[in-house]
């Protein structure tokens, strides 16, 4: 069967599924390291600040290596 031409409209669906990927990614390492802060009781958001870059750099990572694959 011969395969159908793909619409250009799914193009933005793309860029929203990534757009929310990069938000997801994000927020749940910032709320896994407020997570953490609380239940050490650290006087310095120590594991809020590492997650929050860790998955900043992640999702960063993910969005530029999908952005290559095409």
């Amino acid at each position: 069967m011969p395969q159908e031409p793909q619409r250009k409209d799914s193009s933005w669906l793309r860029y929203a599924g990534l757009t929310t990927e990069l938000l997801v990614t994000i927020g749940l390492g910032a709320w896994l390291g407020l997570w953490i802060d609380r239940k050490v009781h650290l006087s310095i958001p120590v594991f809020t600040l590492v997650l929050s870059l860790g998955a900043l750099i992640v999702a960063l990572w993910r969005l530029i290596k999908s952005m290559r694959d095409g």
